[in-house]
C-alpha cells in the first residue's frame, strides 16, 4: 500500500512540467532526506507516521506524508530571487484544490 502510494506521489509531481521546470528536472524530486552539498533547488517527500486499525470485517490503514522544499539561500546565476522561487514551487505542491468546486479534483498539486 505505501510503495504504491509513494509511487503515485512521485508521479503526480514529476507529472507537473512546470514544477519541475521550477526544479529543473523532474530528477530533484527524493522521497529520501539529501545530503548536503545536493543541487538546489529540489523537493523532498516523506512519510512521517503510519497506523493501521483492524476489525473482523475492515482494514484501515492512514499514511502521513510531509513535502518540503529546498531553494538556494541567495539569487542565483539565472536571477532567480529564493522567495520568489520558493513560492512559486510551493504553489505547484499544494495545487488549485481551494480554488475548485466540491467534489472536482484539482487540476495541479
Amino acid at each position: 500500500m505505501i510503495v504504491q502510494l509513494d509511487a503515485a506521489i512521485r508521479a503526480r509531481l514529476v507529472a507537473d512540467a512546470t514544477l519541475t521546470g521550477l526544479l529543473g528536472a523532474a530528477t530533484s524530486i527524493y522521497n529520501t532526506w539529501m545530503p548536503p552539498g545536493t543541487a538546489m533547488p529540489y523537493v523532498v517527500y516523506l512519510e512521517t507516521a503510519s497506523t493501521t486499525a483492524q476489525a473482523f470485517r475492515t482494514d484501515r490503514e492512514k499514511v502521513d506524508f510531509t513535502v518540503h522544499w529546498f531553494v538556494e539561500s541567495r539569487e542565483n546565476a539565472n536571477g532567480y530571487a529564493p522567495v520568489v522561487r520558493a513560492r512559486a514551487i510551493q504553489e505547484r505542491i499544494r495545487g488549485d484544490w481551494r480554488k475548485q468546486s466540491a467534489g472536482t479534483a484539482p487540476t495541479f498539486g
